[in-house]
């Protein structure tokens, strides 16, 4: 039987960002994350052992963001991964702009809540709350 418990890479520069994040999905107990401090470290993590998702802190800017989605959407061609940006604000059109050659599933822009993994679960179509029974 293998495990159909999903997997998160979780990519940020921030470490108390990556924690916070990793706790509150992990409340759960329906997903497993990993860490990831650069869009190197995607490439590398995405490559050896792909994720079901990767979520990305967009909350200081784009460079992180854009780095990863380079490296996922680029040479590797990954168009199925669910990438999902983790903001402190809505995203301007101008922003949107700037994202949408980038097959970005979704914006979450309350990714400190209690509900981050049902958020996330909306946008990928992944059973992260463990409200699911797999037959």
């Amino acid at each position: 039987m293998t495990d159909a418990t999903p997997t998160l890479l979780v990519a940020g520069y921030d470490p108390d960002l990556r924690a916070a994040v990793t706790s509150s999905l992990a409340r759960t107990g329906a997903c497993r994350t990993r860490l990831a401090a650069n869009g190197t470290a995607v490439a590398e993590a995405v490559r050896f052992d792909p994720p079901d998702a990767v979520v990305v802190d967009a909350t200081r800017g784009d460079t992180l963001a854009l780095a990863a989605l380079r490296h996922l959407r680029g040479r590797d061609g990954r168009r199925g991964l669910p990438v999902v940006l983790l903001s402190d604000e809505e995203h301007s059109a101008e922003r949107r702009e700037l994202y949408a050659p980038w097959d970005v599933s979704g914006v979450v822009t309350t990714w400190r809540s209690d509900d981050l993994s049902s958020h996330i679960e909306s946008l990928t179509g992944l059973d992260l709350t463990g409200s699911t029974t797999p037959i």
